[in-house]
């Protein structure tokens, strides 16, 4: 996983490249003090990983809300993250992406229109 410091991009005429330049080989990307971009090789992985990471900061939030003492994790936890971030294996998402569009059918079935 990578991050990009926030900047106007209005202001900055070559956002686009460092946007680039700092997600790298990386499918996420934390935005400091403003969102996440992800990618995927697909729609489902771009979801898939999207949802995950947006979860994930949803509980940090959470949690640091909660109390002065945040969790930590262990290296090798941080090390799976690392490479959940830039994965060499994939595309990922294929079980889950059926189960959401027949979801999505059965609540919001003019989406397709």
């Amino acid at each position: 996983m990578s991050s990009h410091p926030y900047q106007d991009s209005t202001a900055v005429e070559n956002e686009g490249t460092l946007l680039a330049r700092d997600l790298g080989s990386n499918f996420a990307m934390l935005l400091q003090n403003h969102g996440l971009l992800v990618v995927g090789r697909t729609a489902a992985e771009a979801f898939i990983y999207h949802y995950y990471l947006e979860m994930a900061c949803k509980i940090q939030v959470d949690i640091l809300s909660s109390t002065d003492k945040p969790i930590t994790i262990t290296d090798d936890a941080m090390d799976a993250l690392h490479d959940w971030g830039a994965p060499q294996n994939g595309p990922h998402g294929g079980v889950q992406w059926p189960a959401l569009m027949r979801m999505l059918d059965r609540s919001v079935p003019e989406f397709r229109s």
